[in-house]
This record gives structure tokens, sequence and C-alpha cells, in this order.
């Protein structure tokens, strides 16, 4: 997006159509004296969106969400058809800015679910056909130049300057996988992403700052998380 900051309080993730994939380890260490529950964390996204479609009380953040630590994180909400065949993207919004788990998890919550301008708010209706993901973004290096990062291993933030305007966008990891594309593809996507509209030269490669970065996902699906609650 021309002209925007790459630490902007909420950021948009990409709409591509998402394949399941396994998830990770439940809980994560990315701190010697923090361990984080991803599961809580897509168990809490839940029970808030509940909450907020059903116009009752907030739940409380679980204890097991640290409430010191800081994290950057996107929440995605995906929708899957009748035939549980294939999902579509409800809602992603996030930060690469660390904040607070505690509020970070709440704000991206509820932002992702019914601010992602891109789609209409998620309804009552959908609750039973939607499932939940939480990527903890971590880790963060400046790469030696754009096409220093690997595949399905990192994400990436570009930044670069023309004519006098900003423009930056990001990828999560996964992306680039769910799309089959190579480094390049990735780029030039990007690089459209950001709001650049002019030719992409390597003139125009050459002055790219990257950054890459690390990120822990677990998804729920709402079957799942009944079974968790019901037990």
């Amino acid at each position: 997006m021309g002209g925007e900051n790459r630490y902007a309080p909420e950021l948009n993730c990409d709409t591509s159509q998402c394949r399941k994939q396994d998830n990770g380890p439940e809980n994560i260490l990315l701190r010697k004296d923090s361990n984080v529950s991803l599961l809580d964390l897509c168990l809490f996204a839940f029970d808030l969106l509940i909450s907020r479609l059903r116009h009752v009380s907030e739940p409380t953040c679980p204890a097991s969400v640290p409430d010191i630590d800081e994290y950057a994180l996107f929440v995605t909400w995906n929708k899957t058809n009748r035939e549980g065949e294939r999902t579509q993207l409800r809602g992603c919004i996030g930060t690469l800015t660390p904040l607070n788990l505690r509020r970070a998890i709440h704000t991206y919550t509820l932002a992702s679910a019914f601010r992602d301008r891109r789609f209409p708010p998620i309804c009552y209706e959908e609750l039973e056909s939607l499932s939940v993901s939480v990527s903890i973004l971590h880790n963060f290096l400046t790469g030696s130049d754009v096409y220093d990062w690997q595949v399905g291993v990192h994400g990436v933030i570009i930044d670069f300057l023309d004519k006098g305007s900003a423009y930056s966008a990001t990828y999560l990891p996964e992306v680039c996988l769910e799309q089959g594309w190579t480094k390049e593809q990735c780029i030039s996507s990007l690089i459209r992403k950001s709001g650049y509209r002019n030719t992409i030269s390597e003139s125009l490669l050459k002055t790219i700052r990257l950054t890459r970065y690390s990120s822990k996902k677990y998804s729920l699906s709402y079957s799942e998380y009944l079974h968790h609650r019901n037990t």
C-alpha cells in the first residue's frame, strides 16, 4: 500500500484460497521464560467471536496467555464449503508491531472477523463452517537482497521508495506454498500488493529492503472448538 508505514497497526494478509495444513505443536517456546499455547489462543478467538455474535459479555482471556510478553501476530478466519473440500478466506488482519499478547489476540480476532474491508462481517449463520488460525511472528531479520529467504520457511516484508512514495507489503510463510510461487513470482506479487503500478525493473529490485521472519501457526475448526469446550 503506497505511502503506508510497514509497522501500521493493522495489515491484511493474502486473499488466496487456503489448503488445510497439519498443525504444529500446541505450545511454543519463543523465549526462555515464556510458553505460549497456540491452542488456547484459537479457543479464545472462537470464544470472543461467539460472544460478539450472540451479544453477550466477552470472555476472560485464559491465564495461559502471558500478560507481559509482546508479539506480532495475525488472526485468520476461513470458511469451508458444504462438501468440506475447499476453504475461503473470510478475514485476516494482524500486525508486524509486537504488542501485548492479550491485547493483540483480542484486537485482531475482532478486526479480522468484522473489520476486514475486503469481506462482509462474519455472521452467526457461518459459525459452523468457520476455522480460525493464529500465527505468531518472530525472528525478524534483514535479508542481504530481495531473494535472501526460503519459500515455505519465511514470511517476507518488502519496503522501497519510488519518486518520493513509500511502498510496503508482506506475505505470511504459507502463501507462496499455497500459490505454488517461485521467489521471483512472490516478490512481483508483493510489489503489486504494495500498490506499485510501474514497471518492475532490476534497478527497482535492487532498492528493495527485504525483511524475513518465521511464523508459528495453529488452526482450529469450529467442530474441534466444540470438542475442546465440551470435554
